[in-house]
């Protein structure tokens, strides 16, 4: 990606774009490689672009991570009462800048893994709710296998990676 005019070789430092183009140059044969000078084969890239005044990692990460990686969800089968609810949300009160990496319910239902993920290098604690009736979801710290930790926590470090049970 080039700003403001195709540059070939002229780099000054503390330069300013030319203009407010912005171009995309993501194959060529401009340096001297062992690669051939011809591509061959259909090739496709997809760009998104955002404006904000939000400059955190946090905006950054949930923008990429919308753009590329579709929302996770689940079909639940409908019964009992709420079912004339169309759309909600099972698990609320997650922290902010915290992303959900997966969530694997158990064979027999009565619990789940989920993986998260902090992005903007805060300590953030959780405390989910159910979204459905408004109680507290138990939670416990697990490893990858869904074993507990011998040492559980319900903080999530700046930039940590955890797993958690989710008891429904």
């Amino acid at each position: 990606m080039q700003f403001g005019a195709i540059n070939t070789g002229r780099y000054t430092a503390g330069a300013m774009p030319q203009s407010t183009n912005l171009f995309s140059w993501p194959m060529n044969n401009y340096w001297v490689t062992n690669f051939n000078a011809d591509q061959r084969g259909g090739n496709t890239w997809t760009y998104y672009l955002t404006t904000s005044s939000d400059v955190s990692n946090g905006f950054a990460t949930k923008f990429g991570w919308g753009c590329r990686i579709p929302f996770l969800t689940r079909v639940l089968p409908g019964s009992g009462t709420g079912d004339n609810n169309w759309e909600g949300s099972f698990i609320t009160g997650w922290p902010p800048d915290v992303f959900l990496i997966s969530a694997e319910p158990v064979a027999d239902g009565k619990y789940c893994i989920i993986h998260l993920r902090e992005t903007n290098g805060k300590n953030v604690s959780l405390n989910l709710t159910n979204g459905l009736n408004g109680k507290g979801l138990p939670a416990v710290e697990v490893d990858v296998t869904g074993n507990p930790m011998q040492k559980p926590s319900l903080n999530i470090g700046p930039l940590e990676s955890r797993f958690f049970r989710i008891v429904f």
